[in-house]
């Protein structure tokens, strides 16, 4: 979503306040464009990665989410840690300690929100922080 490139910042600025947010769907599945969207984060350094929690904002329903670690910005070779969902607003995935330069949230279907902000389109997500320990 270029529209919304300029809050991925929102992501990692330490407030609950502020967010990310996808467009609005019809559907889960991103409206049948994609087949899921993915959110990479750049670790400063390679780290040792031993859990990755996500923070929604808003109420939601369903939805589900894959936690990747690569060594690069591609799902390619990247190393699923788990997965969760959005029914609760903070969702936490953990693994043993395993080194990576690159975290990435791949958003495998949109959550419906309780209150669409869009009439019909009631699939869309804003997520809060991300954070990587």
């Amino acid at each position: 979503n270029a529209a919304a490139d300029g809050q991925l910042s929102n992501l990692i600025d330490g407030s609950a306040d502020s967010a990310w947010a996808t467009q609005s769907f019809a559907t889960a599945n991103f409206g049948g464009f994609a087949s899921a969207m993915n959110v990479v984060l750049e670790l400063e350094e390679p780290a040792q990665v031993s859990e990755v929690s996500v923070q929604a904002q808003g109420e939601y329903e369903g939805g589900s989410f894959e936690v990747l670690l690569s060594d690069s910005a591609s799902v390619s070779g990247a190393s699923s840690i788990g997965t969760g969902d959005f029914s609760d607003q903070q969702a936490s995935v953990s693994t043993e300690p395993t080194e990576a330069a690159f975290v990435i949230i791949q958003i495998t279907e949109l959550p419906q929100e309780v209150s669409p902000t869009v009439a019909g389109m009631p699939f869309r997500l804003q997520l809060a922080e991300i954070d990587v320990s």
